[in-house]
């Protein structure tokens, strides 16, 4: 990211899913990674919300695999 540019929102919102899972690949502790699998999911109904999204497309942006 350049200098003196704020990132969309939705920018922010990506970036902090990403170091969110690259933090719960870390994790040597389950309820930990399950902890950083909660907060990505909630930021990505956030971010769902922000643009408008249906009901229809609202699934967890996990693949099941990263669930622990």
């Amino acid at each position: 990211m350049r200098r003196n540019k704020t990132p969309s929102i939705h920018d922010y919102i990506e970036m902090r899913m990403e170091d969110l899972k690259e933090e719960a690949a870390k994790c040597h502790d389950q309820y930990d990674r399950l902890w950083y699998n909660k907060m990505i999911a909630e930021l990505y109904w956030v971010d769902m919300q922000i643009r408008g999204r249906n009901e229809e497309d609202s699934n967890c942006p996990l693949p099941k695999n990263e669930l622990h």
